[in-house]
């Protein structure tokens, strides 16, 4: 017998408004059979020449550890020692796009939600939406829950 389980996606930059929708997505765990699994891009940099496949490599790597120090740290600061039950799952990829990452695993895992902030920590300020939101509410199919920059907690 196979259990189906609810799967909340929360995609995350580490930001400020990321971790409130954090706090939201955990606050969903009281829907039967659900779980939580926290998801991290490493967007590539802008390379002024093309790097040789070991540059590469070694970037990827190095920014997967500092990644997953980060996830550490954002996962401390949020919860302290009290992580939520079931212990969310965690996974960091590296691609050029973090949109189009998000949607891959939405395709792959088919969650029942995605849940994330309103913006991230990027340059560009004062736009309603951040782009990555924007995209995934037209792309996703699934439910996406954006949590406001401005959320009182």
């Amino acid at each position: 017998m196979r259990f189906h389980t609810k799967i909340i996606l929360h995609p995350t930059d580490f930001s400020e408004n990321a971790a409130k929708a954090l706090r939201v997505a955990t606050d969903l765990l009281h829907i039967p059979k659900t779980r939580l699994m926290i998801y991290h891009v490493c967007e590539l940099p802008f390379f002024t020449k093309p790097p040789t496949a070991d540059e590469l490599t070694t970037w990827q790597s190095e920014c997967i550890q500092l990644a997953s120090t980060k996830m550490q740290s954002y996962l401390q600061a949020c919860f302290g020692d009290q992580e939520p039950k079931p212990l969310p799952e965690r996974e960091i990829t590296v691609n050029g796009s973090a949109y189009k990452s998000i949607l891959d695993i939405i395709n792959r895992i088919e969650p029942f939600m995605v849940v994330m902030g309103q913006k991230g920590d990027t340059a560009v300020r004062g736009i309603a939406l951040g782009s990555n939101s924007r995209h995934l509410i037209e792309k996703a199919n699934c439910p996406v829950l954006i949590v406001p920059a401005d959320m009182e907690e």
